[in-house]
């Protein structure tokens, strides 16, 4: 999850990155909604630019694919086109991803910011997602497969924040013996 800083007129570029361990995965069906982040349900309808909690003609709006497993959303996304609430200051973008690899993703939109406080509020995000892949929980699973899958758990310590494909150096399956940790706790 990645914190854009977009003037209230500005454009802001959208895009993901789909890969796993060998690279950009490409031949996925990728859509953005827009939410305004204070509701839980107030989303732009791409047909008329406005927020709306029910009846949009276009809630999503697909991504085209570009090069190793790119998608963005053409043109962006033109804030001087949609009609935003006044007392809005972020928005969502959330993403959804569909075929070989199913999932979804999030980014932020921070309106009007800039400056200091955007840069440490990007900061922020990165140290904690370091801190998060350094020390939650972690499990290997998989033993015998090619690849093999490595968890990492959000700080619930039950919640997959990022599943890994892991491989030997040679491509044979993942093997253990006794011995070899193959799960970490979180820290007490």
């Amino acid at each position: 999850m990645t914190t854009l800083q977009v003037a209230r007129d500005g454009v802001a570029p959208l895009e993901l990155i789909v890969s796993d361990a060998d690279g950009g995965v490409a031949g996925l069906t990728c859509a953005v909604a827009i939410r305004d982040a204070h509701t839980a349900q107030s989303y732009l309808d791409w047909s008329d630019g406005t927020f709306k909690t029910s009846g949009w003609m276009e809630r999503t709006r697909a991504l085209s694919e570009g090069l190793a497993g790119r998608y963005v959303l053409e043109d962006g996304l033109d804030l001087d086109d949609i009609t935003l609430p006044a007392a809005t200051e972020v928005l969502v973008a959330e993403y959804s991803i569909s075929g070989d690899l199913v999932g979804a993703a999030s980014d932020y939109i921070q309106l009007g910011a800039g400056g200091v406080r955007a840069e440490l509020a990007a900061e922020l995000a990165d140290a904690t997602l370091a801190r998060k892949m350094l020390t939650n929980r972690q499990e290997l699973e998989g033993f015998g497969q090619v690849p093999a899958l490595l968890t990492t758990y959000d700080d619930d310590g039950t919640t997959p924040l990022v599943r890994q494909r892991v491989r030997t150096d040679g491509g044979e399956a993942v093997q253990t013996a006794e011995g070899v940790v193959t799960k970490r706790e979180a820290p007490t």
